[in-house]
């Protein structure tokens, strides 16, 4: 039986990071049933400890706020058994070749990613999910991506270091056009190809089988636990502008109730905050329409086929093609998508066009993340292969 380990930031408190691991994870086992599929439970310490609850001025004088950060902490904790984890745990940020050298010999191949796992600002140089081994290992990768590192963070050391690492993958897939341009930077005889975020896999009916509640029953849970009125449709905000939400509260409060995520979100009339990963990604399918800033807000909105209008005014997509625009180019919804958070206007006009023709986007979008899908075949081909 072949073992197949997957490097990824499954610990994150963050409900993308969480979902694109156990997605990748379930694609892999639901494909090759004979295998053992894994996620390393390697985790970042510099990480571990940004996640960690603080004591700071900002949660003495918001304590209701620091309860329910504290609660969904806790609720990513007990996802976490969810997950296919390795019994070997390692949480630490010492020596790269000690971590790999810990792993190297439970596995017959290795999948690094997906997420920013080559973005190595905030975990250091050089890191595990490098994968630069000691000795001979099948590698490959999945969706990864370098986004939101500079070109200035890849000098010459970097450039020696990775590179020997890359020459020696069996595949090499990339989630964004950023990473595929730094990758052939680094090692022009590299050829990365496109995969998509694995959170276009999950399988909506295993989540709500996590959850353990039919679909009509977690909308009856939501709305209930959060007094929304049974007449109302939903809009769901995570990262949306505020002067839009202004202009929703104007315009659509009568017929929806404004719906915040993951952070507080001024204006929302509901905030959804304490939820565990399964129950996010089952939320976007209630709404009508969501409107993010976040990668993966748009793409579990998506995969539960439901119209998303996003904003993405980050500094690092006004000098390389955003994630965001990426997916929305890909998906072919360019109109959709906003890097000027004050074109509120235009913004508020794309709302009630999406909201007027939801059915005729709603099947746009299950026609092209399927195509979106089956781009990422060629993966499974090649670990077909190594698996033989």
């Amino acid at each position: 039986m072949k073992k197949i380990g997957i490097l990824t930031f499954h610990r994150s408190i963050n409900y993308g990071a969480f979902m694109q691991g156990y997605s990748l994870s379930r694609q892999i086992k639901k494909r090759f049933p004979e295998a053992k599929v894994e996620i390393i439970d390697y985790t970042s310490a510099i990480m571990e400890n940004i996640y960690k609850p603080h004591l700071t001025l900002s949660s003495l004088r918001h304590p209701l706020s620091t309860l329910l950060k504290n609660r969904q902490r806790k609720k990513f904790h007990q996802s976490l058994k969810s997950l296919p984890l390795s019994q070997k745990h390692i949480c630490s940020d010492g020596n790269t070749a000690e971590v790999l050298s810990a792993y190297q010999d439970d596995y017959d191949i290795f999948v690094v990613g997906s997420d920013a796992v080559w973005n190595w600002c905030k975990r250091g140089f050089p890191n595990p999910y490098l994968i630069n081994f000691e000795k001979d290992v099948v590698k490959m990768s999945y969706a990864a991506s370098a986004f939101g590192m500079g070109r200035e963070y890849v000098g010459e050391r970097e450039k020696e270091y990775f590179g020997h690492s890359l020459q020696g993958f069996s595949f090499i897939g990339v989630r964004d056009t950023y990473t595929s341009e730094l990758v052939k930077e680094i090692c022009p005889s590299c050829a990365p190809t496109f995969t998509c975020d694995p959170t276009v896999f999950l399988d909506i009916d295993d989540v709500y089988s996590e959850i353990g509640l039919t679909r009509e029953a977690f909308r009856e849970y939501i709305y209930t636990r959060f007094k929304i009125p049974k007449e109302k449709k939903l809009i769901g905000l995570m990262g949306a502008p505020e002067a839009l939400i202004d202009r929703l509260k104007t315009e659509c409060g009568k017929e929806y109730v404004l719906v915040g995520l993951y952070h507080g979100t001024k204006g929302a009339d509901v905030q959804i905050v304490d939820i565990n990963p399964f129950e996010w990604a089952a939320v976007f399918g209630l709404f009508d329409l969501t409107i993010t800033s976040y990668f993966h807000g748009t793409l579990l909105s998506l995969r539960n086929n439901t119209p998303v209008i996003n904003v993405d005014f980050g500094e690092f997509s006004k000098k390389y093609e955003g994630k965001i625009h990426d997916v929305m180019r890909r998906m072919d919804l360019l109109e959709c998508h906003f890097n000027d958070r004050k074109a509120v206007e235009k913004m508020l006009e794309q709302v009630k066009t999406v909201i007027s023709k939801r059915d005729e986007y709603s099947e746009k979008i299950k026609t092209n993340l399927e195509k979106l899908e089956k781009s990422s075949e060629v993966f499974f081909e090649k670990m077909e292969e190594l698996i033989k």
